[in-house]
């Protein structure tokens, strides 16, 4: 097949901002006509009856899943399957521990005083509506790893993933059921001297929706027991959580229903935010001292997942000497520390920010999508993976900025300044078409606090405008139904809202040329390597140079899926 170059560059303009809400561009979005589902992980590798296959899945839903609630010495944390986890701070394995490390299941609020924690689910119907779901039980009910709240450190207690009815919206499963499993990650060094922080500081939130079936299984099921071990329910069986008897089996939202979450913090986050969704709302609101509440509303985004494998000889070079460093995340009967790569029956399962990955696949297995899959999730950028971008980055409660795509791939952060043609640059990709050989349509919504942007790019005051338009690669206008750009103020904070729907994957270029009033160009930025720290950039497509930094490497919260550890 030939290969055909899927990188979306996109030059994104940015404005000025300050406030309390990012909301979506309300244009219309892309319409993928295809059936949706959701992808389910072969039980034994790529084939369960082969030795010499190797295979590649981009699946946010595989990404998102794989972690349980734990608190441990930092120094300590790995292997999960042994390390000295703790119930509390003031457990012995932790009072006298300098680095606390923490992944926090953010279970439901049960009293006005606590933090952390999930204050409603909700969805909004077509007419406006709003249906406020109920909390009907953690799953599992007890959390194999528990440890208490600390008010000492600003730690939120370590709960389970919460199942969540929603009257009247069903799922594709005929079901009011749906899943919430929001995450925090980060530590706290509690012998720090002042002026230095000793409470939990949050490296990176990570939260999302499933809907689910809950069914009780015939066979036994093996639920979690530490991060990344006893993954069999997940990946086998299709939960986005469970327990020995109980699987909450994800499906697919409804068609035009919004949904909700109302979380809690003892203190703001002060992030970048990335995912899964479309329209968002993201509104902030102060309630006493430090301690906000934060609301995030956005209808489910249908996204390509991609799958497919091959024998280890049909691989390309590039990707066989990629492989043979055998640093990534495997599952099957088979391991990359077997000597003979002709003996693998693995899986790589990188994250969407790794687009490399993707590009040098697709010419192996096909330019098509094996699923259609519906996804409602957000996460934030490690804030320990700011690098100098760190100074432009506001203080108290404030988003940074937001951008979502239903491109298999992207990049997580702000889009990076390119010198040489004034734009601002931004990467996506995914397979040609969807799985019934439609074109795959994509939709790209991205929006920057306009202090922020200033900041990143070196613009001054003057008024920000912005041009788009989309090129193929052989030069013709790609078809675009709706763009979206322009200065936008809501709720007295200025923001540059660009939005593109409806472009096609096979090889478009998004270009926005920013132009101020009264400059003659913008020379350059103070940051030019905005987009790129946080992410993992893969701009050059180069998957021997990238060593699969992923965002989120140090959070120990996500991609724990894929090590190849069963826990029976």
């Amino acid at each position: 097949m030939r290969a055909r170059n899927l990188l979306t560059k996109g030059t994104l303009a940015l404005v000025m901002a300050t406030a309390l809400i990012i909301s979506a561009s309300p244009l219309s979005t892309a319409i993928n006509d295809e059936e949706t589902g959701v992808f389910l992980f072969p039980s034994n590798g790529p084939e369960s009856n082969s030795v010499n296959k190797v295979g590649i899945i981009y699946d946010d839903a595989q990404t998102l899943l794989g972690t349980v609630s734990n608190l441990v010495d930092q120094e300590k944390k790995s292997p999960p399957e042994s390390a000295p986890y703790c119930t509390s701070v003031n457990d012995a394995k932790c009072k006298d521990v300098d680095t606390l490390w923490a992944d926090q299941i953010m279970g439901p609020c049960e009293s006005a005083s606590d933090e952390f924690c999930i204050e409603s689910i909700y969805a909004k119907l077509s007419d406006g509506s709003k249906v406020k779901g109920t909390f009907k039980q953690l799953l599992p009910e007890k959390p194999p790893l528990p440890f208490e709240a600390s008010t000492e450190l600003n730690l939120g207690k370590g709960s389970a993933p919460s199942i969540w009815e929603i009257s009247g919206v069903k799922n594709s499963a005929g079901k009011e059921s749906y899943a919430a499993i929001f995450s925090l990650s980060g530590y706290a060094k509690r012998k720090a001297q002042a002026p230095n922080p000793r409470d939990f500081y949050v490296a990176q939130l990570s939260a999302a929706l499933f809907a689910v079936n809950v069914e009780s299984s015939t066979t036994q099921l093996y639920p979690l027991k530490a991060p990344g071990v006893g993954t069999d329910g997940i990946m086998v069986s299709g939960c986005a959580t469970n327990d020995e008897s109980v699987c909450a089996k994800r499906v697919s939202f409804p068609k035009g229903v919004r949904f909700g979450a109302t979380l809690r913090f003892a203190k703001p986050p002060q992030y970048w935010f990335y995912g899964r969704l479309y329209k968002p709302e993201i509104s902030i609101q102060t309630r006493s001292g430090s301690a906000i509440t934060l609301d995030v509303e956005a209808e489910p985004v249908t996204v390509p997942v991609f799958e497919g494998s091959t024998s280890w000889d049909k691989l390309p070079k590039k990707l066989q000497d990629f492989y043979l460093t055998g640093n990534y995340p495997q599952n099957g009967r088979g391991s990359y520390s077997e000597k003979d790569p002709n003996k693998w029956n693995v899986y790589h399962t990188p994250r969407s920010e790794e687009s490399s990955y993707l590009i040098d696949w697709i010419p192996v297995v096909g330019d098509k999508a094996r699923v259609m899959s519906t996804m409602w999730f957000f996460r934030s950028i490690p804030q320990d993976t700011y690098g100098n971008q760190a100074k432009c980055y506001g203080q108290g409660s404030k988003v940074n900025g937001f951008v979502t795509t239903n491109a298999t791939s992207y990049t997580a952060g702000p889009p990076s300044y390119n010198q040489q043609s004034g734009t601002l640059d931004y990467t996506v990709a995914a397979p040609h078409l969807t799985p019934t050989g439609k074109e795959m349509l994509g939709t790209y919504d991205l929006q920057i606090d306009a202090d922020v942007a200033r900041c990143l790019y070196g613009y001054s005051d003057a008024p920000i405008s912005a041009e788009v338009s989309i090129v193929n690669a052989d030069g013709g206008e790609n078809r675009v139904a709706t763009t979206n750009i322009g200065e936008k103020t809501i709720a007295g904070r200025k923001w540059l809202v660009i939005a593109a729907y409806n472009f096609t994957f096979s090889s478009p270029t998004l270009k926005v040329k920013i132009s101020q009033a009264g400059a003659k160009n913008n020379s350059g930025s103070n940051n030019s390597s905005a987009g790129n720290a946080s992410s993992g950039n893969n701009s050059n497509n180069n998957s021997s140079n990238n060593s699969g930094s992923n965002t989120g490497n140090n959070s120990g919260n996500n991609n724990q899926m894929g090590t190849g550890k069963k826990s029976r």
